[in-house]
């Protein structure tokens, strides 16, 4: 798409006021340009989004995140953002749960919601031609959901399902138990989906008291990519937003301090695999090193075939299919958090081989036909993150919630080139914590945390 290059090299994108005249201004001044810029679209009563507009296909996709997820469930009601998530699309307005769909198929409607730690996420696709009809739907989902109690009743049985799923995961259960323990005592040791016990105790009155006090004007983010002008966006947002309370009206929620290893946690289970989860203390969005420590988590286990663990483990010893790693900045509190699953047999060497390469890492830092290759790979393959609208609109929104600067697209790219080899070693020494993992297993044999063992 023309949007590829546009959003990878944008400069100074413009703030535009909703109207015929500033419009017309705003495309004068970026005629220049190669694409559309980013436009930061306020609508008359003063609500804010940020569009890209592309006019070649006639498709209009948005974005929006209230803060506050899972971790604003009050306490004994964990998953009630989740139920309410999955309510929003379940009856609305005049239109009872069935009646509700009929429209959203009829309009050839995309809306959905989803559930977060730290947001509840709600998207919308639909044709230009239905744009009125689709906006009118998205505003009775979001302005006006019914609740009807035998609607409440299906979607709890959905969430039922999906913990029951869960249940037969080893490695879900694993990476459960490992947030679990690592922020122990806050509210994001809580699975998104809640507990069957809390869910169950749930009803259409927690729902609607939930939805009064977390969907408002207040603490909402919204993108839009595609064919719609800036004033008609603007317009809009008022009415989507409108009737809804101004001020959100959730708990507090603290800041986590992730509980510090050396810990373990297992579950048995019969079978002839052990699921491996570990992790230690990571790096919040705003943190100075965090294009450091994105840059050494590819090194080391987020770039796939190209990373060490997946040498080391899979490529050199053969001890598991897969191995990786990965950042988890949540919004009040970090991890670097990695995974394996491995014959029982093996999971004390497989996890010996990890800790091996976490203490290297530690020591050695990087060479420099990694970080080169890590650079070239990180910033030629984010052109991928652009390549349709709805992938537009989830960067617009991430942008956003994670709190950078609107020229983050100009400037992504610069911060990974100005990454050094001081700065992976300085990222590892700080995040590389071998003997001070949380290590969380489910399977057939538990992982202690002992010293690695000599290996040819």
């Amino acid at each position: 798409m023309l949007l590829l290059a546009t959003l990878i090299g944008l400069a100074d994108p413009a703030r535009v006021m909703a109207g015929p005249e500033v419009s017309a201004q705003i495309s004068a001044k970026n005629a220049t340009r190669q694409g559309p810029p980013i436009e930061i679209v306020t609508s008359p009563a003063g609500h804010t989004a940020w569009l890209v507009r592309d006019t070649s296909l006639p498709m209009v996709t948005l974005k929006v995140a209230w803060r506050g997820g899972s971790a604003s469930d009050p306490e004994g009601q964990s998953g009630l953002g989740a139920l309410l998530g999955d309510m929003l699309t379940r009856g609305a307005g005049a239109r009872a749960e069935q009646n509700f769909q009929q429209a959203l198929a009829q309009q050839a409607v995309r809306m959905s919601f989803e559930i977060g730690r730290d947001e509840l996420t709600g998207s919308l696709q639909c044709l230009s031609a239905h744009l009125d009809a689709c906006f009118d739907l998205f505003t009775d989902a979001v302005s006006r959901p019914r609740f009807d109690a035998d609607a409440v009743t299906r979607s709890r049985q959905r969430l039922l399902t999906r913990m029951r799923s869960n249940e037969q995961s080893p490695a879900y259960l694993a990476r459960a138990n490992l947030l679990r323990t690592s922020f122990a005592g806050h509210p994001y040791a809580r699975a998104v989906e809640g507990t069957p016990d809390d869910v169950n105790n749930l009803t259409p009155d927690d729902l609607r008291t939930h939805w009064r006090r977390h969907i408002a004007q207040d603490n909402v983010l919204i993108s839009a990519v595609g064919n719609i002008s800036a004033d008609a966006l603007g317009k809009k947002l008022d009415a989507f937003l409108r009737d809804l309370p101004k001020r959100a009206q959730l708990a507090a929620i603290p800041t986590a301090q992730p509980v510090r290893g050396p810990a373990s946690h297992h579950i048995s289970r019969a079978g002839p695999q052990t699921s491996i989860a570990f992790g230690a203390q990571g790096v919040v969005y705003d943190d100075p090193m965090f294009f450091a420590a994105y840059v050494m988590n590819y090194i080391l286990g987020g770039g796939g075939f190209a990373s060490i663990l997946t040498e080391e483990v899979r490529e050199k010893r053969g001890l598991a299919y897969s191995v990786y790693s990965y950042l988890a900045p949540y919004k009040y509190g970090a991890l670097w958090m990695g995974g394996l699953a491995t014959k029982n047999e093996s999971a004390m060497e497989a996890m010996d081989v990890v800790r091996d390469a976490l203490r290297s890492m530690a020591r050695d830092g990087v060479s420099d036909a990694r970080l080169k290759a890590a650079k070239t790979y990180l910033i030629g393959a984010y052109a991928l993150r652009f390549d349709s609208g709805v992938k537009i609109a989830d960067q617009l929104l991430g942008i956003q919630i994670n709190g950078w600067p609107v020229d983050y697209f100009e400037t992504r790219n610069q911060h990974i080139r100005n990454v050094s080899k001081a700065d992976i070693a300085a990222a590892a020494r700080r995040l590389m914590q071998p003997d001070g993992l949380i290590i969380s297993t489910v399977g057939g044999q538990s992982v202690t945390m002992t010293a690695p063992a000599k290996r040819k």
